[in-house]
């Protein structure tokens, strides 16, 4: 017996794939020998192709939820309190099922047949509904591409349930690290502030924000910098920088060179009081320490927020990224074709990048402004420009905060503490933090000249090399700049 086809999916004038037969043969299983326990771990109710069966599976999975016994009896109890009875065929369709005879097929591979089918009938609709918008021309390309992919990628997800872990085996996990002094996230490069904040933790969204000057990207930098030293690979947005203008600086930091001097070949002396050549053998000798970090560079722009799943999915897969960072927020756009106002955008960026980092299990790092304010003392959460949707989505927010730049000068309370201040002087504000209090602050020293953070006691986690290299040889006369 097979129930006739309810609902003609019809597509380009052929029956979409099913086999209503065997989902008879299921049911029968389900109702005759209580084999809801297997099947409820590989279909769901939209795997079944008649509506009929759509409906009593469903009454079947409510029965099993509530602890009863699922059988013919509780079934048609089921489907009478939700006034469906009649819609599947009154209790003599429910009864045919249990009935009849049927092969002696394992139910569970039966299981995994319908819901290959349903794969199947799920890409069709897909691929359809898709080409219907693309002829409408209602959306952007780019845009119904990454719908595309998402939607591809839900399927996929939909095929595997999430591993669970018992609450034993949670138990030694965490005993076993009581007493390490190894952190648990990623290295940021600054001991205190991995003491503090345990390192840079997936699938955290940690939002650094800074108003222009205070070196907000020398900082995302420098904690980039330490990740892949430490043989993590990852991938940095650079939507203000080129790649080039940011590898600038790591060869900066390798070389003690500035920036400046760099792209003029020559720098200041301090030893002999003259300007010399910078010799360019000696700055490539140097910058093969740096040149295996596994850091990959997207500097080319972006149409929508929707690129930076797609991009992120794909060099997971390509690349083994663990961790990503985007320099910054502000400038990512969202390209809507409706009105909205900026803090509803930039809350629909924040929101999809918390859930790209939960879905992928990584940490993203955002770069974000502030709203301007002149001599302010400190920063507050409610300092972040379009602040709402930036504090309610990131796990972590710090702010960087140099005295001078808000013109400070001599000295600066900190928390009830005198300390001088000068040109070096930053403070890490650590306002939203699950580790560390909030309103914890760490000293650091900012050296604008090689573009980078330091500790000023100068612990750091941060390794010195990241592969072995010959001695470094000057030449005519060459000395380094520190």
């Amino acid at each position: 017996m097979v129930a006739k086809i309810e609902n003609g999916n019809v597509v380009y004038g052929r029956i979409q794939p099913q086999d209503t037969f065997t989902e008879c043969f299921i049911l029968s299983k389900i109702l005759s020998n209580n084999a809801i326990g297997t099947v409820a771990l590989i279909l769901k109710p939209d795997d079944f192709y008649l509506d009929s069966h759509n409906i009593i599976y469903s009454a079947c999975l409510n029965v099993f939820i509530e602890g009863q016994n699922v059988d013919l009896l509780s079934c048609r109890n089921e489907l009478i309190k939700l006034n469906q009875i009649e819609k599947v065929g009154g209790i003599h369709y429910l009864q045919k099922l249990t009935t009849d005879h049927y092969s002696s097929h394992d139910v569970e591979s039966m299981s995994y047949l319908i819901r290959d089918i349903s794969i199947k009938r799920k890409v069709i609709q897909l691929c359809t509904d898709k080409i219907q918008l693309a002829f409408e021309n209602s959306s952007y390309g780019h845009q119904l591409l990454s719908e595309t992919l998402n939607s591809i990628e839900e399927i996929q997800e939909s095929l595997f349930s999430k591993d669970t872990k018992d609450f034993k085996s949670g138990i030694k996990d965490v005993t076993d690290r009581i007493g390490q002094k190894s952190i648990k996230g990623f290295s940021t490069g600054f001991a205190e502030l991995d003491e503090a904040v345990n390192g840079v933790l997936q699938p955290d969204l940690i939002t650094i924000a800074a108003q222009p000057g205070e070196g907000k990207s020398v900082f995302a930098i420098n904690v980039a910098q330490s990740m892949a030293e430490d043989g993590h690979a990852g991938m940095f947005f650079s939507l203000e920088m080129k790649q080039e203008q940011i590898i600038e600086r790591f060869i900066s930091r390798v070389t003690g060179y500035s920036v400046k001097e760099l792209r003029r070949g020559e720098y200041f002396c301090e030893k002999d009081r003259c300007i010399k050549k910078i010799d360019p053998l000696l700055v490539k000798q140097l910058s093969r320490k740096i040149e295996n970090l596994p850091i990959h560079f997207h500097d080319s722009g972006l149409d929508s927020y929707l690129d930076i799943g797609a991009i992120v999915k794909a060099e997971i897969t390509r690349k083994k990224i663990r961790w990503v960072v985007i320099d910054y927020l502000q400038l990512v756009p969202v390209l809507s074709k409706g009105s909205q106002s900026r803090d509803v955008e930039i809350g629909k960026i924040t929101r999809f990048l918390k859930i790209l980092a939960m879905k992928l299990e990584i940490p993203i790092i955002i770069l974000s402004q502030v709203n301007r304010k002149r001599g302010r003392e400190k920063y507050v959460l409610q300092d972040l420009r379009e602040s709402g949707n930036i504090e309610q989505d990131s796990d972590q927010v710090w702010f960087i905060y140099r005295p001078t730049i808000h013109g400070k000068e001599g000295t600066y309370n900190l928390q009830g503490q005198e300390m001088f201040i000068d040109d070096k002087t930053a403070i890490l504000q650590l306002e939203k933090c699950r580790s560390a209090t909030p309103g914890t602050n760490i000293i650091l020293e900012f050296h604008g000249k090689t573009s980078e953070f330091k500790s000023p006691n100068g612990t750091s986690t941060q390794s010195q090399e990241i592969l072995p290299i010959s001695p470094i040889i000057l030449t005519n006369d060459e000395t380094l700049p520190f």
